[in-house]
């Protein structure tokens, strides 16, 4: 049996949670996972990267929040809810990489992979001080770092 959630019911529940300035980046997010899914369709990873390196406002100060960047994580997440089909890790990492990145909060967008059965898989994680924010700590034993963005 299949659960299906409802992106309406959630952004109700949530959404009074939220700052202004979380609540822009909710509406930046929304605008972001369809940039970054044309991008990733039209081009490759490196392209994607350095196009929005290109378009994020450089930040005055770096911040090294934690706290910050999972509440930034946990508005990713919220909004991948809106885009089932193309919230894959890729595209969810992109998108919290570049929110922190406006935010001036320091991080590495990862892409890794493995040999798992005989199959070729592929991962993509952001970590701040080489600890996975979006991911469990096993990730990084799990997957061999391909790229560090």
């Amino acid at each position: 049996m299949a659960v299906i959630i409802n992106p309406k019911v959630i952004f109700r529940t949530n959404w009074q949670e939220f700052a202004w300035l979380e609540r822009s980046h909710f509406c930046l997010a929304l605008f972001l996972f369809p940039l970054i899914h044309l991008g990733l369709k039209l081009t490759n990873v490196e392209i994607t990267y350095r196009f929005l390196n290109f378009i994020s406002p450089q930040s005055q100060s770096l911040i090294d929040s934690i706290d910050k960047a999972k509440k930034i994580n946990q508005i990713t997440e919220l909004t991948a809810k809106f885009y089932p089909r193309w919230a894959n890790c890729l595209r969810k990492s992109f998108t919290l990489w570049y929110l922190l990145k406006i935010r001036g909060i320091n991080c590495n967008l990862i892409i890794g992979a493995r040999q798992y059965q005989g199959e070729f898989q592929s991962h993509a994680w952001v970590e701040i001080h080489g600890k996975p924010l979006n991911e469990t700590e096993s990730t990084k034993q799990t997957y061999q770092v391909l790229v560090v963005k």
